[in-house]
């Protein structure tokens, strides 16, 4: 993509081998979301062969696969781009590497500075304005239930497990998730950040990024590789760092990015956080999809 963990990747790929081979999808429906232009910048300073895969090569007969490898709904849109560069690699090669994990180690999702944020209302703020708050993030159910829990004057390690393990305020019925009874294996500590990370590592990268990754990759017999989840670093990550190294009220990926000042280009844009997501109503609904949906 051109983004910090992809750029790493290939930062180091580079020194173990000349000219490796590097593969985006360029959005060319969607040019808020594309990323085609910082992936071919990065390609062009490391000397990769760059392939360029469009999104509009993705067909009706791709969509029916999709239906038939997922076996159950999943809601992120970029299965669709993964699935894509994952067939189109799998016809000269059987291996690739990708960025997954960082996010989840490193501390790359907004919402912890969202959570930090919260902390800091609930020090300060009457619960007047944070009951306001809650009106005014109500259609985002993560800050929702979060400021429920504030409101309601429950623990942070409460809020924590709420937060990722029970869904009895936002749904009608009761649904038994497994992950529930998992949830007493953690030992939560009193670095939020840290916390959060932990929890998304066990829950959000196994049963969301990496099954999605894993389903588009299989299904056109290709072997993804995640870097970041060697155990070396997952040890690194979640046991030498703490949670200001990883996100603060102003900055993410701390120490991800101390570490790339010293490989990456020296114009690279580190505060580039766009992920890797599709305009999914612009991108079905119109004379190719809409017919068959």
């Amino acid at each position: 993509s051109g983004g910090l963990d992809s750029s790493l990747i290939v930062a180091k790929a580079s020194e173990v081998e000349n000219k490796i081979n590097t593969f985006n999808v360029k959005f060319s429906n969607s040019k808020e979301l594309d990323e085609s232009t910082y992936a071919k910048k990065i390609s062009n300073y490391y000397g990769t062969n760059h392939t360029e895969i469009d999104i509009n090569d993705f067909d009706v007969n791709d969509l029916k696969n999709l239906a038939f490898i997922s076996d159950n709904p999943i809601a992120d849109s970029s299965l669709i781009p993964t699935f894509l560069v994952s067939k189109k690699i799998s016809k000269n090669y059987k291996v690739a590497l990708g960025g997954d994990g960082a996010d989840e180690l490193f501390g790359g999702y907004s919402l912890y500075q969202k959570i930090i944020l919260l902390k800091y209302l609930k020090r300060i703020l009457p619960t007047k304005i944070l009951k306001n708050l809650n009106h005014i993030f109500k259609n985002n159910y993560r800050i929702k239930k979060i400021l429920y829990f504030f409101l309601n004057n429950v623990s942070e390690e409460i809020l924590l497990t709420k937060y990722f393990t029970d869904f009895n305020n936002l749904f009608s019925r009761q649904i038994d998730f497994q992950n529930r009874h998992n949830f007493k294996n953690f030992n939560l500590s009193d670095d939020i950040v840290q916390n959060l990370s932990q929890l998304d590592f066990k829950f959000f990268l196994q049963n969301n990024i990496l099954t999605k990754t894993d389903r588009a990759s299989m299904h056109n017999s290709l072997e993804l590789r995640s870097p970041f989840l060697s155990k070396n670093i997952i040890n690194f990550a979640m046991n030498d760092l703490n949670g200001e190294n990883k996100s603060t009220l102003i900055n993410k990926k701390i120490f991800l990015k101390t570490y790339a000042k010293t490989i990456l280009p020296k114009e690279f844009n580190f505060n580039r956080k766009q992920g890797f997501s599709l305009a999914i109503n612009k991108f079905l609904f119109n004379d190719k999809f809409e017919k068959y949906i």
